[in-house]
């Protein structure tokens, strides 16, 4: 005769493990699919030049150096939101910018 050699004896207590067990599953699906997202967005900004910024630099002057045939205030737009910079936020000297484009050290 054959007989189960597991047999379930408390039907809530399996039913919860289940429900546990896949909820963990999908929270490290979830925090594996997280990651990769935010890798592709950093490997998807192009980071030109990294730019320390000098004392009495403003960001008009880095965005006049640019060597880029854009609008300075396109540039300074740019600037801000690739390092995440408040509208009204000031740069201070010592900070690292990344930027997306050449920077002309003759200017």
């Amino acid at each position: 005769m054959y007989r189960n050699k597991y047999k379930i004896v408390n039907k809530r207590r399996f039913f919860v493990s289940i429900i546990i067990l896949s909820l963990l599953a999908m929270s490290i699906f979830s925090l594996i699919i997280n990651i990769t997202v935010q890798a592709s967005e950093f490997a998807a900004k192009k980071v030109t030049e990294v730019y320390v910024v000098q004392e009495g630099d403003t960001l008009w002057d880095i965005a006049a150096k640019a060597e880029s045939k854009d609008d300075i205030r396109e540039i300074i737009s740019i600037i801000k939101k690739e390092n995440n910079l408040a509208s009204d936020e000031h740069i201070q000297p010592g900070q690292v910018l990344y930027l997306s484009f050449a920077i002309d050290k003759n200017k």
